[in-house]
């Protein structure tokens, strides 16, 4: 990775399928350090290679990385943002089986994959062609975004686990909710808010919360 025309080497020393940043932190007189490196020692089957930051300076270089890799994805213009959840013992399943369906589909498409383990919630971000036309892009994200979706779905998950529905993702939102739960939403807003000046159009219609259909 670059920024600002640094050049990060590979933090283990050659590139890996997936990582996993882990932080800590305590109040009390606890070793963290130790902690780490049990908790490391007990799923040693699972993890190839590691690094344990002995500094801040070192800690915040690790950090670096999940940043530039953030940043980078939008250097070009547009990109495809998702933000979704499945169980957590199904989320390297369902990157790999995401990733497949997605590479099948748009081959043309970049994926960038980053998210927070701890809560099954994974961004799959996709980054059109270099030169594509605005018309193509728009396309591009319709049909990448509906394989993901589509993913999603087989594995019992959520289409906004964290950055909420919006108007961006209200069709697929009302796709997928159960109707009788969209009845008592609708009420509740309706009730609250007769005059529909609070959030006007997000998740539910702008011109009357039981008019969404």
């Amino acid at each position: 990775p670059r920024r600002g025309g640094k050049v990060f080497p590979e933090p283990l020393g050659k590139p890996y399928p997936a990582y996993v940043l882990i932080e800590v932190s305590s109040g009390g007189l606890i070793d963290l350090k130790d902690m780490l490196l049990s908790f490391l020692a007990g799923v040693e089957d699972l993890v190839e290679d590691g690094i344990v930051a002995s500094t801040r300076a070192q800690g915040e270089r690790l950090w670096l990385y999940r940043e530039i890799m953030v940043e980078r994805q939008g250097r070009g213009g547009r990109y495809l943002r998702t933000d979704v959840s499945v169980p957590i013992s199904k989320l390297a399943d369902f990157v790999t089986d995401a990733l497949f369906e997605l590479g099948r589909a748009r081959p043309d498409a970049l994926p960038v994959t980053y998210g927070h383990v701890g809560d099954g919630n994974i961004h799959l971000n996709v980054v059109p062609p270099e030169g594509m036309a605005a018309e193509a892009i728009e396309h591009l994200f319709e049909e990448a975004e509906a394989e993901i979706f589509a993913v999603v779905d087989r594995y019992g998950g959520s289409i906004s686990a964290e950055h909420g529905i919006g108007r961006v993702k209200q069709r697929a939102f009302l796709d997928r909710v159960d109707p009788v739960a969209l009845d008592l939403a609708a009420g509740i807003k309706d009730a609250i808010d007769p005059r529909h000046i609070l959030s006007n159009g997000r998740i539910l219609a702008s011109a009357s919360a039981l008019d969404y259909r």
